[in-house]
């Protein structure tokens, strides 16, 4: 019967999902976990979790995967749609493992960075020495890598735009904020950016991951802007994104063009 096939055809584009549905999963099942929990338990386990210099320099490197589970900002199931939208499309377009290195090395990388810039900081001084034992952690890092690793996959005419805006908009949070985790979505990004230049060819969009992609990016907005008024790092995102724009034509334009032979066309009267 012709129906039989909607349940194997929903099984198999669930088997490309696999990332996305398994971290989304584990993220809600900790956050139905720390709900049953009291607040003095709830600080605990976030202390245990955090990837603070204070449990980094004790060796505590298992923080670097555990602090990505868990969140110090309210029960993460309230996220899951919006990242779940965001993590298919980097699924969907670089395959599974692909999008896993992405999310581990933009965590990871940005969580190292950060701290070895923090450590310095309190070393000359420049920050409080209780940023030593300050909490660190939650899913930012991966989600912003994630729009990092994006980048390389967006059709070329409109690549630098992405990278522009949300630079844009991450740079200009970064310094509205002063909590040293909006600079590490500067090195997440970066990271995801640089990574996913090494990824080779991406599957090719299609209507519905188009529609992923701005889905997706409304949830990364909201992660990058947090409780930052919207319109700043809106405006800086949409000038961001006419910078890369404009970039793009420029450098198309001086492009040279290439006949059918793969010689330099020559230039036709008349013609621009």
């Amino acid at each position: 019967m012709p129906g039989r096939g909607a349940p194997r055809a929903i099984l198999v584009g669930l088997a490309h999902l696999r990332v996305t549905l398994g971290y989304a999963l584990a993220l809600v099942a900790v956050s139905v976990w720390m709900s049953r929990l009291t607040p003095e338990l709830q600080n605990g386990v976030i202390e245990q979790t955090s990837t603070n210099l204070h449990n980094l320099a004790h060796g505590r490197f298992d923080t670097l995967i555990t602090s990505a589970f868990v969140a110090d900002a309210g029960p993460e199931w309230e996220w899951a749609p919006g990242l779940i939208f965001l993590l298919a499309i980097g699924e969907l377009l670089w395959g599974s493992v692909r999008l896993l290195v992405a999310l581990a090395l933009a965590h990871v990388g940005a969580t190292l960075l950060v701290a070895a810039w923090l450590a310095v900081a309190v070393a000359r001084g420049w920050l409080p020495v209780d940023v030593v034992t300050e909490a660190d952690v939650g899913m930012s890092y991966c989600v912003v890598g994630v729009l990092g690793a994006l980048a390389p996959a967006i059709p070329r005419p409109w690549r630098l735009a992405w990278v522009g805006g949300w630079l844009g908009v991450a740079v200009v949070v970064a310094y509205v904020e002063t909590d040293f985790a909006y600079l590490g979505h500067l090195v997440a990004f970066a990271i995801g950016v640089l990574v996913a230049t090494r990824f080779g060819t991406p599957r090719p969009f299609t209507p519905a991951r188009v529609v992923l992609l701005i889905l997706g990016s409304m949830f990364g907005y909201l992660v990058l802007t947090n409780e930052v008024p919207p319109a700043v790092p809106l405006a800086a995102g949409v000038a961001g994104a006419a910078l890369g724009a404009a970039v793009t034509l420029v450098l198309a334009g001086r492009r040279p063009r290439v006949s059918d032979t793969g010689e330099p066309a020559p230039d036709v009267p008349g013609q621009p």
